[in-house]
């Protein structure tokens, strides 16, 4: 959770979710996704995804994807085919 720091201070930050790959959503075997939640300093809620995840070979990758609030719905069916396509080479 370290990576989750510079939102943990956010106002109103909150976890709404974890995520692994037994969810079906991550298609990555050693991963693990938080769904979060925060209001920055314009008074804006977003909606927050960070992915973690570790190949075999020991490289790993982290993946945020930052929304406001109200453009989510929007975006939400992109967003949910960005995270299932990560896939390791």
């Amino acid at each position: 959770l370290n990576a989750l720091k510079v939102f943990q201070t956010k106002k109103d930050f909150k976890l709404n979710k974890t995520i692994t790959h037994t969810d079906g959503l991550l298609q990555l075997t050693y991963a693990i996704g938080y769904w979060a939640s925060y209001t920055d300093e314009a008074n804006v809620a977003h909606k927050l995804i960070i992915i973690h995840a570790i190949h075999h070979n020991g490289k790993g990758l982290q993946f945020f994807i930052d929304c406001p609030h109200n453009a989510f719905s929007e975006l939400e069916g992109e967003i949910t085919e960005q995270i299932r396509s990560l896939t390791f080479i």
